[in-house]
């Protein structure tokens, strides 16, 4: 296979583009300059690109150059940690996530590897930012990108970035998010970064969750929020051309659903032995046409269509009032209520609320229940209900509304942990911490998690996962 690294193949598109801007005897600095940053040696890109640049200052290697000193002051407070495979940078408010990303991300290595045909031959940079700011300079990735499409982690300039999970209102599975954005890793390896955008994103979505399942056949992208989308839209698919250049270019996040989507439910349709075979193909020069002629025999385009006919002849089971995931910057505005509650039964919740507030227990759920009438998987719906139970004492039927949430809202946190406190009250240790796995899988720093889990550790003689546990305690509270 004709392996060109991430770094090569980047890197001599910008000196092919500044071959006929800079002279002869500054491109070997320019280079270096180029490699060095590559490396995530930010200072010593810098110094290169800055002798390159001393007497031929071209505009557009400045702008470059500028990036490259933002993104060192950007990386400067975050801190290393390593195994053999990765090198995982935090800020020092960030430490806790140190705890949890090795295990996903070596999962994801050992589960994608073989799936893939890619076993990197060097430690791959994890970069981890504290704030929006930090990470949309050295990401690249504006605002917008983020709340509009979902955009909390990116492949690119042959390292990983991420936004810490403890800058969004309701978290995000920032351990999937790794898992991702390893395997963007991945194709790029594979096929020297020859591989189409729609199939880039969708063999990423359909890998990103195989690390919790250890199954290549059992990938959890279709949630029901995924089902919903592609019941409802099935007149307007988005083309594969359309998602050109990038996914995070497109409208509304339904949109951005919408298109993951479909590209996940195509790798599943070619099935990951048949993409394996695509990859190694475009790894050897291969057209995207030629590589699915020779691995499918039909084209890009034949396969489109099938893979269209396929989502508008399906039988999704649609799951009314699932809410799609929120990637909502923690602000003070933000509320869950206007995140994730239809207008149609807002006015429900917000008054069962105040009856709440004063006391009116019976009034209070009457105006949950009529919301739950209209939108039965609602997230928030059901967690207020699943509370109010629980301080009327019917536990049982709490813990039924909490795993009703879950099941329609797997990326929901509240109900994780409300349900995790029952069984963990009930000594069901096993299954508490099962939940409170899944709660920090989409934010560790919630203070409900850990304590709780330690326990059930030390239960279910688990003394290591015990001690981590205890550790992240101290780390988050002490």
């Amino acid at each position: 296979m004709n392996k060109i690294s991430i770094y090569s193949f980047s890197a001599i598109i910008f000196l092919v583009f500044l071959g006929t801007r800079l002279m002869a005897d500054i491109k070997t600095d320019w280079q270096e300059g180029m490699k060095r940053f590559y490396s995530q040696d930010y200072s010593g890109a810098i110094q290169y690109m800055e002798n390159a640049l001393r007497d031929n200052p071209d505009p557009e290697a400045l702008k470059f150059l500028e990036f490259v000193r933002f993104t060192k002051q950007a990386a400067a407070e975050l801190i290393p940690f390593e195994n053999e495979r990765f090198i995982l940078w935090v800020h020092p408010s960030d430490k806790v996530l140190s705890n949890y990303a090795f295990d996903a991300l070596d999962a994801a290595y050992e589960t994608i590897g073989p799936a893939l045909g890619y076993f990197p031959d060097k430690k791959i940079t994890v970069e981890i930012y504290p704030a929006s700011e930090s990470f949309n300079i050295a990401s690249s990735l504006s605002k917008r990108d983020m709340e509009t499409s979902g955009a909390v982690g990116i492949c690119k300039f042959n390292k990983i970035m991420m936004i810490s999970p403890r800058c969004l209102a309701f978290g995000f599975r920032w351990l999937d998010t790794l898992c991702h954005e390893y395997t963007h890793y991945a194709i790029a390896g594979v096929t020297g970064n020859n591989c189409p955008l729609w199939l880039h994103e969708g063999i990423s979505r359909y890998c990103d969750t195989i690390w919790r399942t250890g199954d290549i056949e059992h990938s959890l992208y279709l949630t029901p929020q995924s089902r919903n989308i592609l019941a409802d839209n099935k007149e307007r698919l988005i083309s594969f051309s359309a998602m050109e250049p990038s996914l995070v270019k497109l409208e509304t996040q339904e949109d951005v659903a919408l298109a993951f989507a479909q590209v996940s439910t195509a790798v599943d349709l070619i099935g990951l032995p048949a993409i394996k075979k695509i990859l190694s193909e475009l790894g050897k020069g291969k057209s995207v046409n030629e590589s699915f002629v020779n691995v499918l025999g039909k084209s890009v385009s034949e396969f489109e269509k099938e893979n269209s006919s396929y989502i508008i002849h399906a039988n999704f089971e649609k799951t009314s009032g699932a809410a799609l995931d929120s990637t909502k910057l923690k602000s003070p505005g933000a509320d869950e209520i206007s995140e994730f509650v239809p207008l149609s039964v807002k006015n429900y919740i917000l008054l069962g609320d105040r009856f709440l507030k004063n006391g009116f227990y019976s009034a209070c759920e009457k105006e949950y229940l009529k919301a739950e009438t209209y939108e039965p998987n609602n997230p928030v719906v059901l967690n207020k209900l699943g509370k109010l139970l629980i301080s009327k004492g019917d536990v049982q039927s709490a813990e039924m509304k909490f795993r009703q949430a879950i099941l329609s809202n797997p990326n929901y946190l509240p109900c994780y942990i409300h349900l995790a406190d029952i069984l963990f009250s009930r000594g069901s240790y096993s299954e508490a911490a099962e939940m409170y796995e899944q709660a920090y899988h989409i934010n560790p720093f919630h203070p409900g998690i850990h304590q709780n889990l330690a326990e059930c550790y030390d239960s279910l003689k688990m003394p290591e996962k015990a001690k981590r546990e205890y550790t992240v305690v101290r780390e988050l509270f002490f």
